[in-house]
């Protein structure tokens, strides 16, 4: 249930930020392609850190927590500097 629930949020996140931005500014919205390979990494990896043990074991781990974390950390490093 949280997995479809994450999964949900996510999809509504990037299907009506995007839309309802654009109409609400005017002219284009500007997608910088550097970001957008970096953003789509950050998720891949955050995805495969998060579920991919679980599928094997079926639960969560600590360790997993502390990976998250520092792969989260490590993204808005690289999104800031």
């Amino acid at each position: 249930m949280s997995v479809g629930n994450i999964i949900g949020a996510n999809t509504l996140d990037m299907t009506l930020v995007p839309a309802i931005s654009a109409l609400v500014a005017p002219g284009n919205l500007q997608m910088v392609r550097p970001g957008i390979f970096l953003d789509l990494g950050a998720s891949l990896l955050l995805f495969a850190v998060a579920l991919v043990p679980a599928f094997g074991s079926g639960k969560f781990h600590r360790w997993q927590g502390a990976a998250l974390l520092a792969v989260y950390v490590g993204y808005l490093a690289l999104r800031v500097f």
